[in-house]
């Protein structure tokens, strides 16, 4: 399959299973360059999702359990939000607040959120943590998602990370 499939199929993939704001606008922003449209989509989802984390009477009713399945985006079944997000991350080897931004909100810029949600840390004169060890727990800032959204195509060109 090539790139540009791999990458529609994930934001067609990411629009109708995505629940977090962030992850959503992360990935949109990583794609605006190549895929106007889709971004266009996945930061119209994030919108809607924010206004229904900030008001509770537009959120969507549930559905019984009899009714046939709604629709979602592209015409697939829509899928009900997962279990709370985790609210930690466990570090793992070679992992840098960068890698982490990128990992959780596609989006490596972030990084300082990940620093000043862990104040507890030492920093070093650039602002990011002093060390990082496999196995040790981060608090992750409350709107960031522990899980990725979608994997990059191995075929897409990765980001230079700098820390």
């Amino acid at each position: 399959m090539s790139e540009p499939a791999l990458v529609l199929q994930a934001a067609m993939t990411a629009f109708a299973h995505e629940t977090d704001p962030v992850s959503l606008e992360g990935f949109a922003a990583s794609i605006r360059a190549k895929y106007p449209t889709a971004t266009v989509l996945l930061l119209g989802r994030a919108q809607a999702l924010r206004a229904a984390e900030a008001s509770p009477e537009a959120a969507p009713t549930p559905v019984p359990t009899n009714a046939p399945a709604p629709l979602g985006a592209f015409g697939s079944p829509a899928v009900a939000p997962g279990p709370p997000k985790p609210t930690t991350y466990e570090v793992q080897a070679g992992d840098t607040p960068t890698h982490i931004a990128e990992r959780l909100t596609h989006d490596a810029n972030r990084w300082p959120d990940l620093v000043a949600a862990n104040p507890e840390k030492p920093t070093t004169p650039d602002g990011t943590f002093a060390s990082l060890r496999p196995g040790e727990t981060l608090n992750l800032p409350p709107s960031w998602s522990a899980r990725p959204m979608v994997h990059r195509p191995a075929s897409a060109p990765s980001p230079e990370v700098h820390s």
